[in-house]
């Protein structure tokens, strides 16, 4: 008697079953899901950032402690010391009193020298000038100030100057415009470059001098009529004035020619 055959079953739900008793083989070495490389580069990427960014949060924060600018500020103060002591000796020449007069121009002049020992030709100065010891620098600044309803002062050198030759001259024009006596002020400024580039200033002369300012009416007089010519020109008493001179001329013009014009009419013997 020969053994039945299974019966083979038909359709999808057969085929399912199928499919389902079959096992995929494993294999020995099976490869990294993308997933987890992925993370793993993610994780090597953010790692430095990570430390970057606490550095720079770190030098911030010490900043604001107190903990490097101090260490910055004692360096740079060490190189400033060492620098104005490198700087050479020399010497500059002013005027500190002057008699100007309202109104009138005239030049105000200083000259320094890098060299302490080269004489300064002080014949160009008006009146005598006092020469005094000062710091020097390679590049050096001055300024000549006042105030603004004292004088008006035209720059005529460059406020900054490098010291070539023996001397080197700063020059202004100066107009006094009040009456008096009033102040100019004068300031010499060594510059002082440090290593890491950056420049610092120092002030090494500051002076005040009183000029004292002779009246000039004619031109106090000529100043207030070209600052208000407007208003002088539209003024009532301006109008009324110009107004009586044109009546008085027509008036004038009038009687001269009613003496002039011949009588209408018959002459008696």
């Amino acid at each position: 008697m020969q053994p039945k055959k299974p019966e083979r079953r038909s359709g999808r739900l057969g085929s399912r079953r199928a499919k389902s008793q079959v096992k995929p083989r494993k294999d020995r070495y099976s490869p990294v899901p993308a997933s987890a490389s992925g993370s793993g580069c993610s994780l090597l990427i953010t790692l430095p950032a990570i430390f970057i960014i606490w550095s720079i949060w770190s030098m911030i924060d010490g900043k604001k402690s107190g903990i490097i600018e101090p260490v910055y500020n004692e360096r740079i103060y060490e190189e400033l010391k060492r620098a104005w002591l490198s700087l050479d000796e020399g010497k500059v020449a002013y005027e500190p009193n002057r008699e100007m007069t309202q109104g009138v121009p005239e030049e105000v002049r200083i000259r320094v020298s890098d060299d302490a020992s080269v004489p300064l030709d002080l014949g160009i100065f008006r009146e005598p000038a006092v020469v005094e010891q000062l710091k020097t620098s390679g590049s050096m600044s001055a300024d000549l100030t006042a105030g603004k309803d004292d004088f008006e002062i035209t720059r005529l050198s460059s406020s900054r100057q490098a010291l070539v030759g023996p001397f080197t001259d700063w020059i202004w024009r100066v107009t006094p415009l009040k009456a008096g006596e009033h102040q100019l002020f004068l300031k010499v400024t060594a510059q002082i470059r440090l290593s890491n580039g950056d420049e610092e200033v120092r002030d090494v002369l500051a002076k005040d001098t009183v000029i004292t300012v002779a009246a000039n009416p004619s031109w106090a007089a000529r100043g207030f009529f070209a600052r208000n010519w407007q208003w002088l020109v539209g003024g009532p008493v301006t109008l009324a004035v110009v107004g009586g001179l044109i009546a008085y001329m027509r008036g004038v013009f009038s009687r001269r020619r009613r003496k002039d014009k011949p009588p209408i009419g018959f002459l008696g013997p």
